[in-house]
């Protein structure tokens, strides 16, 4: 196929073109720690409160499968969801950047306390990848 437009001269034109912006994830710190790791906690609560009360007919607890929203300009890793109890059932298109997951009572047992040392009320090390929730 090459040799039949070998006819064709295309020109040769040097310019240079804008460099896209790495995307490396992450972002930054969020603000106040305190006051977000209060709603989410407060949202894990209504969460669990609010599957208690209904099951489905198969005898799967609700309460099990969530969806957590990550922030605008963060990420959210398998590795660290897989750290924090949760189990990564799907992501959502990259438009709403949400995360569907799955997790048993001592799972969720686990991410609470986690949010628990994020939000300062309890000590222990810094869960920075939470700032994405």
């Amino acid at each position: 196929m090459a040799n039949q437009f070998e006819h064709l001269k295309l020109p040769r034109v040097n310019t240079q073109l804008p460099r896209r912006a790495k995307s490396g994830g992450g972002g930054g710190k969020r603000g106040d720690r305190s006051t977000r790791g209060t709603q989410i906690m407060a949202q894990i609560s209504t969460l669990t409160e609010s599957a208690r009360e209904r099951r489905s007919s198969f005898h799967l607890d609700p309460k099990l499968i969530f969806k957590i929203k990550v922030a605008k300009d963060f990420s959210l890793q398998d590795d660290e969801l897989t750290k924090s109890g949760l189990t990564l059932l799907g992501r959502e298109p990259a438009i709403s950047k949400a995360v569907v997951v799955f997790a048993s009572d001592e799972e969720l047992t686990e991410f609470r306390k986690r949010i628990e040392i994020y939000s300062g009320i309890k000590a222990g090390p810094q869960y920075d990848y939470l700032d994405a929730v």
